[in-house]
């Protein structure tokens, strides 16, 4: 069993490298996994002050998604808020890459993603 101190002590941050030939031979970026904070912080996102799910965010869940897991060589965001049109405008291909490997690294699913685009089916409890 592992105790206390073992788990609150942060552990290294787990990192994929995903080649990207697309933009010439050697390049690739670095997609960081997320602590439970940083998961939090992007879930809020998508929810507007009010509790309601905020529609424009709700369409840029990928690009939102490249934006908080890319990062450069030291481990400090690659991209801002303020790139998610371009990064909207980048090839298809080439975005999903990235999101595969942010969806396997972060341990965020494809059902978290319908859940936050409002997409599933909500249920409420019968009474």
């Amino acid at each position: 069993m592992i105790d206390r101190d073992t788990f609150l002590k942060p552990i290294p941050r787990r990192r994929e490298r995903v080649p990207l030939p697309e933009f010439g031979n050697g390049h690739a970026c670095w997609v960081y996994g997320w602590t439970a904070g940083e998961r939090t912080a992007w879930e809020k996102e998508f929810r507007k002050p009010n509790g309601k799910a905020d529609k424009v965010k709700q369409n840029e869940i990928r690009e939102r998604l490249v934006v908080r897991s890319v990062r450069d060589d030291n481990g400090q965001p690659l991209f801002t808020n303020d790139d998610l049109e371009a990064i909207r405008q980048q090839d298809a291909a080439v975005v999903e890459r990235i999101v595969n490997a942010a969806l396997a690294i972060t341990g965020v699913t494809e059902n978290d993603i319908e859940e936050l685009a409002g997409n599933s089916e909500e249920t409420t409890p019968s009474g």
